[in-house]
C-alpha cells in the first residue's frame, strides 16, 4: 500500500519551534514573549506556560470525530470523558498511562478508557497519528455487541460505559495490516471532506474496523488494569503537581485547593498508590529522563529546573533509581 506524506501544518510548525525553544529556559522565555496570545487562543494552541487551564477536546456535539494529531504538541497530563482511539499510521510515539510508558509503533492501535489520565509524546516529523474520539453517551447504542461476552475486550467497553473500568487501555499490534490502514485513511478523508452523511460513514467504518480487529488481531493485544478512583479532585491535584514539580510541597498543594493536609494526602494515595513525596520523586525522575533524551539541557540545568538543590543530589537519586548516571542514560537513549 502506498504511504502518504503529511507535511507539517501551521500549528505543527508552531509547536516545532516551541519544542526547539524549550531546550533551554532562556530560549523558552524568549519564545513565549513572542507569542501572539489572541492568535494562539483563536487557534486553541496548547501552551501550558501561557494558558495553564486549557483542556483537551472531547467529541462535543459529534458522536464520533477523527483528526490527525498535531506533531510536537506539548505532552500535558489530560483525560477525556469519552473513548479515545489512537492509530499510529506511521512512525512512533510514546503514550504514558498511569505508571506505564508505552512506546507505540507503526500499526499500533490503542483504545483508552474514559477518565484515564494520560499524555502523548510525538516529537518528530515522520510520525503520523490519527486520533478518534467516540462520544461516551452514544457508545452503547452503536456498539452493543462489543459489551456482550466475557472476553477482556467486552469487559473494557462494558465497564468503560459506566466510568468504572479497571482496564485502562487495550493495545492492538496490527503492523502492516492493509485493511486497518486503508480504513483509517477513508475515515480521515471523509471527515476532511465531510457532508451530512459523514457521521454515519465514520460509524460504519469504525464498526467494520472493530470487527476486523476481533477477527484478525484478538490474540495479539495488550491491556493494563488498575484500581479505579472515583475521587473528583484527583485530576486537578495530579495536574497541579506535574506543573509545579520543582517547588510544590504538600502544604502548598493543600492550601491551593483549600483541603486539609490529611485529605490531600489521602487523595494522592488513593489516586497513585504512593505518598506525596514518593509520587513527586517518581514524576521528577520521569521528567528528567524525558529532558535527557529530548533536550540539550545540561545535567546541571535539568537538576535545577526540577528542584534539586545541586546536581550531585540529582545524579545520586537518578542512579539509585535507574542504576545508571544521567550522562550515561542520555548517551544510550538520545536520538
Amino acid at each position: 500500500m502506498k504511504d502518504f506524506n503529511f507535511p507539517l501544518n501551521e500549528d505543527e510548525l508552531f509547536y516545532k519551534k516551541y519544542h526547539a525553544a524549550a531546550q533551554s529556559p532562556q530560549t523558552l522565555q524568549e519564545f513565549l514573549k513572542s507569542v501572539d496570545k489572541k492568535d494562539a487562543l483563536r487557534r486553541r494552541l496548547i501552551i501550558p506556560e501561557l494558558f495553564p487551564n486549557q483542556t483537551y477536546r472531547n467529541s462535543g456535539d459529534k458522536i464520533i470525530s477523527i483528526e490527525r494529531y498535531n506533531r510536537y504538541t506539548p505532552a500535558i497530563l489530560h483525560k477525556h470523558s469519552d473513548f479515545e482511539i489512537l492509530y499510529i499510521f506511521n512512525g512512533q510515539c510514546t503514550q504514558n498511562i498511569g505508571f506505564e510508558s508505552l512506546r507505540l509503533q507503526r500499526g499500533d492501535l490503542i483504545f483508552t478508557a474514559p477518565e484515564t489520565l494520560h499524555t502523548l509524546e510525538a516529537f518528530d516529523d515522520e510520525s503520523i497519528i490519527f486520533e478518534i474520539i467516540l462520544r461516551h453517551s452514544d457508545f452503547y447504542e452503536m456498539f452493543a455487541p462489543l459489551v456482550k461476552g466475557s472476553h477482556a475486550v467486552n469487559k473494557f467497553f462494558a465497564e468503560g460505559l459506566h466510568g468504572k473500568s479497571p482496564i485502562k487501555y487495550l493495545l492492538f499490534h496490527t503492523a502492516e495490516d492493509e485493511f486497518t490502514r486503508e480504513n483509517a485513511l477513508r475515515m480521515l478523508a471523509d471527515e476532511l471532506n465531510g457532508d451530512e452523511y459523514t457521521e454515519q460513514f465514520l460509524i460504519g467504518c469504525l464498526i467494520l474496523g472493530f470487527v476486523h480487529l476481533m477477527r484478525c488481531h484478538i490474540k495479539n493485544f495488550e491491556m493494563s488494569t488498575s484500581q479505579p478512583s472515583n475521587l473528583p479532585d484527583n485530576f486537578l491535584l495530579m495536574n497541579y503537581i506535574q506543573k509545579n514539580l520543582a517547588t510544590v510541597t504538600l502544604e502548598e498543594l493543600a492550601e491551593h485547593f483549600n483541603f486539609s493536609i490529611s485529605h490531600c494526602s489521602r487523595l494522592i494515595k488513593a489516586s497513585t498508590g504512593f505518598g506525596f513525596k514518593e509520587w513527586k520523586k517518581i514524576l521528577r525522575l520521569k521528567r528528567a529522563k524525558y529532558l535527557l533524551t529530548n533536550t540539550n539541557q545540561s545535567v546541571a540545568e535539568i537538576s535545577s529546573a526540577l528542584g534539586w538543590l545541586n546536581p550531585e543530589n540529582f545524579i545520586r537519586s537518578f542512579q539509585k533509581e535507574f542504576g545508571i548516571t544521567p550522562a550515561k542514560y542520555r548517551k544510550r537513549n538520545k536520538t
